[in-house]
């Protein structure tokens, strides 16, 4: 099972016996090492960055503002070739402002059959992400309107979404992070007349994506719930694999946010646990990208031996011995036994 803590200040020189990893509260020994980042001196391969502009639980009074803070933050960057922008539109279906390569079929993908905005050769694209964003708005505004009143069809939809943009990271080279700009979707979805578990067709064939049960937490008594736990571990494991992280920048409306087991902002902060990214205040889209961008350089990647698979949480602590070097990295783990 594999690691991957990020150095904070771009610390490019570590080696693994500058790690401890502690498992459950007990030190295990570290079986393999290397670094990832895109500046490591044996790697030429650069970080992919992918930015997932919520529309579909965005909330509305904010995304115009949102949609200008994008803009501001990605037209001045001077190197913009692996970084990718997408819309999830309020009908779940993928718009591509800027696509990953076709690395594998894209599921639930909308998008204008014109041609691309031209911009002149070797110009990073952000510098057209205004015209770009412009033309996106435009063309998501002229589908028919759909905005989903059932929480649990939001949430199925908007993980099917994400699920298939990872699996399009699969296919490239690299360390990668994901960056979900949204105000999330509830890990547990209530059910007062009864519910049935949920499918996701994946890569391999389809697995459980939500159980339906009536042990959710804080329910009343006799209501039923499908709770998408055993997605977020199975989502957590295919990044994992493809060395990428998750982090999110939540929106928040007129009411604080509050994070009890199975909300929306529960869902962005056990992402960001599982795969050793952040969960960013509403509006931190500078700085999300700006910490992504510089973290992809001072990644590595950890083996270590767990004790067994049992299809539990574990928690896991990644420590650095060289003074004056914090880390960034998975804070539990889920002990995944096919």
């Amino acid at each position: 099972d594999i690691a991957s803590p990020r150095a904070a200040r771009q610390v490019l020189e570590l080696t693994g016996a500058d790690f401890e990893c502690v498992y459950d509260g007990k030190g295990q020994p570290i079986t393999a090492f290397k670094a990832t980042g895109g500046r490591d001196s044996l790697s030429r391969t650069q970080a992919t960055i992918l930015i997932v502009f919520d529309l579909l639980n965005a909330i509305p009074s904010q995304r115009a503002y949102t949609s200008a803070l994008i803009v501001r933050t990605l037209q001045p960057l001077e190197e913009s070739d692996s970084i990718y922008l997408y819309l999830l539109t309020n009908q779940g279906g993928l718009y591509p402002v800027h696509p990953l390569p076709a690395t594998r079929p894209t599921l639930l993908l909308h998008a204008r059959e014109d041609d691309e905005h031209e911009q002149p050769r070797g110009t990073p694209w952000t510098r057209q992400i205004h015209p770009l964003m412009d033309r996106a708005s435009e063309d998501v505004l002229r589908m028919r309107p759909k905005d989903y009143t059932d929480v649990g069809m939001e949430a199925g939809t908007t993980f099917q979404a994400l699920a298939a943009l990872a699996a399009q990271l699969t296919g490239m080279r690299g360390p990668k992070t994901i960056i979900w700009i949204t105000r999330g979707v509830p890990k547990r979805v209530i059910y007062p007349f009864g519910c049935q578990n949920v499918e996701f067709r994946g890569e391999s064939g389809s697995y459980l994506a939500g159980q339906c049960n009536d042990s959710c937490a804080n329910l009343r008594a006799g209501n039923k719930c499908v709770d998408y736990r055993p997605f977020l571990e199975h989502f957590s494991t295919e990044l994992e694999r493809s060395d990428a992280i998750f982090s999110s920048i939540e929106e928040i409306g007129v009411s604080l946010s509050t994070d009890p087991p199975g909300s929306r902002s529960d869902t962005l902060r056990q992402l960001a646990n599982l795969t050793g990214g952040r969960k960013y205040s509403s509006g931190d889209i500078q700085k999300a990208m700006a910490q992504s961008l510089a973290n992809s350089y001072g990644r590595y990647q950890l083996t270590y031996r767990t004790p067994q698979l049992d299809n539990k949480y574990h928690s896991i602590r990644v420590k650095c011995v060289r003074r004056g070097v914090r880390i960034q990295a998975p804070q539990s783990y889920y002990a995944y036994q096919p």
